[in-house]
């Protein structure tokens, strides 16, 4: 709606969302109120198709563009309105040089070409809420409709507590959820991963099982055949540590999932949705839907329940983001529910994370989460540079630097390579000094080049 009101003032339109679903999705919602304004930037589209588009944006000839993050930089006419969908994906960060977020880029080009803003989403990044605080942003969400809106979450009272308490995956409340929905329609089930059981790890002593070859994770198909998952080896497994031959699951996956609620249901269809056999809809009779994070189809007239099994695993995953991260994939499969659906969730309600799904509130979530970064100095409360390089030519950067600057590592990286990180009271001047450090170390042919990343989307 607001697209088609400001293209139908004479202004330019941009909007970037993360994939090539989304870019589907929003292209459909405003060509229905739009017709012919609308012109899609894709990289996923053959070259011609792009070229075709980029020459009608450019010459003016479709006020209203919808792309994904290199569609940011698109020369849209006499910007009026620029928007960004879920603004905390990842994939909105580019992952070569210079290393653009589309957030920034947006940002950016709001100030100097003086045109509106708009970050919108189902949860919210704590860069967002960061530019909210400070008075950049103003929140445009009725709470009164968000709550009109939002379904019935509860946390499972039998909770799981540890990573191996599988017996706890489906517990009687998700059930009785499910069962309740599936009499009226459809239901969405959340699994974190793909495969059947993806994560495994020795039955005596519970040491990850690991692959005798490049160490990668070791899981077991649906037949019994043990792999690696990184390199693909097959075998016998016996683990090193206990010498023990038998596998326990660490983690089930879409497969072994769908396979545990056909026999809790019987006769019930169950369908499966992953990245690599992506469901587009879901009609309005009862079925079991299992899917993974970001290819949840919409279902006719929305789910009558759902139930997210891997929640408190998503927790316990390691990262500065997993947090920020799990709340946008629960938000995300959530908002697919009808209002006031039952909608289960694994994981221990006292989490400030589960609370804000429970509540519907994602400022919640974000504003503890913008907290925890500021008390150990992480972006986006403090900014940092990330400097990747072999360690001879990182010893090199960390021996010109003033003593004012905080120094985070070095961590070891592979073949020889260092990673620190760098934060200081006056950070620009830091970050200008390392740069032309690197550029000069280059142009004399001094030792390996250097990665350095601003801010980088991932600390991992």
């Amino acid at each position: 709606g607001a697209a088609a009101r400001v293209a139908a003032a004479g202004r330019g339109v941009l909007i970037v969302v993360p994939d090539g679903r989304d870019v589907a999705r929003f292209a459909a919602a405003v060509a229905a109120v739009a017709p012919g304004a609308v012109a899609v930037l894709r990289a996923d589209d053959p070259p011609g198709e792009r070229y075709r588009a980029f020459l009608a944006v450019r010459c003016g000839r479709t006020p209203i563009v919808v792309g994904t993050r290199a569609a940011a930089f698109a020369p849209v006419a006499d910007l009026g309105l620029l928007v960004l969908w879920d603004d905390g994906d990842p994939s909105l960060a580019e992952q070569r040089a210079p290393y653009p977020n589309a957030r920034e880029v947006l940002a950016l080009r709001s100030h100097r070409q003086r045109c509106a803003l708009l970050l919108a989403g189902h949860s919210r990044s704590p860069e967002g809420q960061r530019w909210l605080d400070n008075g950049w942003l103003q929140d445009l969400g009725d709470p009164a409709v968000l709550r009109a809106r939002r379904p019935a979450a509860f946390s499972t009272a039998d909770r799981v507590r540890s990573p191996f308490d599988l017996g706890r995956r489906l517990p009687a409340s998700a059930v009785a959820a499910l069962r309740t929905g599936l009499e009226t329609g459809p239901v969405l089930v959340q699994v974190a991963r793909t495969g059947y059981l993806p994560l495994t790890a020795c039955a005596e002593c519970r040491e990850l099982a690991q692959c005798p070859a490049c160490t990668g994770p070791l899981a077991v198909a649906a037949d019994g055949t043990v792999s690696c998952r990184r390199c693909s080896w097959e075998g016998r497994f016996r683990c090193p540590h206990c010498h023990h031959e038998r596998l326990r699951a660490v983690r089930a996956g879409a497969r072994r999932t769908a396979e545990e609620l056909g026999r809790m249901f019987p006769g019930t269809p169950v369908l499966q949705s992953t990245g690599d056999h992506p469901l587009t809809e879901v009609a309005a009779d009862p079925a079991i839907v299992v899917a993974t994070p970001g290819v949840e189809p919409p279902a006719v007239g929305g789910y009558r329940a759902g139930a997210l099994l891997d929640a408190q695993s998503d927790l316990w995953r390691v990262g500065v983001r997993a947090r920020e991260d799990a709340l946008r994939r629960w938000f995300a499969a959530a908002a697919l529910l009808r209002p006031e659906s039952p909608l289960a969730v694994v994981a221990d309600s006292a989490d400030e994370t589960v609370q804000a799904l429970i509540r519907w509130d994602p400022g919640l979530a974000a504003r503890a989460e913008l907290r925890r970064r500021a008390e150990v100095g992480l972006p986006p409360a403090r900014q940092i540079l990330q400097v990747d390089g072999h360690a001879a030519d990182v010893a090199a950067v960390l021996a010109d630097l003033p003593e004012t600057v905080d120094v985070l590592g070095p961590r070891a990286l592979p073949e020889g390579a260092e990673r620190v990180l760098l934060r200081a009271p006056d950070f620009p001047a830091v970050r200008d000094h390392v740069h032309q450090l690197a550029l000069a170390r280059a142009a004399a042919h001094q030792g390996r080049p250097l990665r350095l990343q601003v801010d980088p989307a991932a600390l991992d």
